[in-house]
């Protein structure tokens, strides 16, 4: 019975959001013929370039979230979330009560993946305090506020979504997107070690995906198609008149 199995899964867009591209591209003599959803080109690029066939991606933007899953090339899940890594910056200034450009400075300065144990109880170089009074703030103090915010954020994206629990009974990969790779650089072992308690290894993804590509990726589908692309196809009401001669020429 599995093999006559299907699923389709759609993405609405609001109609007041086509009506507006319409109105614009209307007055260049332009028509919308086809849509492609951003997050659908990333995840063609990503397949370009490491051919994952099933696979997360979990895109973590300064203020917002986003989840895609692709399910052997196919596109069928998408889902958005109201936080971002800045909720990360966030917390440390407030338990910490410095101010934000300070901890921009700790988290661009000081290599949180390679600090070995008898350097966590070690307090935060003067140097980076950016014109504040000097405050003793362990490093360990910063780690736990950031490793706990990480932790919530990866479980409420993907580790105890519940709309995830039939996708991730399929073996899958999980690629990691983070927007703030200047403030993020130094903790992507941390990213990784969320993962590796449950046994999956993590895939992040270092440079960002530039408009070119999105229009490379988009001209590549609308031209050659998609693998698992479900096209439909439109049938022209036909006059009666039309309906003789097709039948002649037929």
């Amino acid at each position: 019975g599995n093999y006559y199995k299907h699923s389709l899964s759609l993405f609405l867009i609001d109609n007041k959001t086509i009506d507006y591209y319409k109105k614009i591209l209307s007055n260049c003599s332009l028509q919308i013929r086809k849509i492609n959803l951003r997050y659908f080109l990333q995840g063609v690029d990503l397949i370009q370039k490491d051919n994952p066939q099933t696979f997360f991606v979990i895109y973590i933007k300064k203020e917002k979230s986003y989840l895609a899953f692709f399910n052997k090339y196919s596109f069928i899940f998408f889902s958005e979330f109201k936080f971002g890594s800045n909720i990360i910056l966030r917390d440390i200034k407030k338990v910490c009560i410095i101010k934000t450009k300070t901890v921009e400075n700790i988290l661009n300065k000081i290599n949180f993946d390679t600090i070995s144990d008898s350097d966590k109880d070690k307090f935060i170089e003067k140097d980076l305090f950016d014109s504040e009074n000097y405050k003793k703030i362990s490093k360990s103090l910063v780690m736990d506020v950031i490793n706990d915010r990480q932790s919530e954020i990866i479980n409420l994206i993907y580790k105890k979504n519940v709309d995830l629990e039939h996708f991730k009974t399929f073996d899958h990969k999980i690629y990691l997107n983070i927007e703030d790779k200047d403030s993020f650089k130094n903790l992507e072992n941390s990213w990784n070690k969320i993962f590796k308690k449950d046994n999956k290894n993590l895939t992040e993804i270092k440079t960002q995906n530039e408009i070119s590509d999105y229009c490379s990726n988009s001209a590549l589908v609308n031209g050659k198609g998609w693998v698992k692309e479900a096209i439909p196809l439109i049938k022209v009401k036909k006059t009666l008149i039309s309906k003789i001669f097709s039948s002649i020429f037929k």
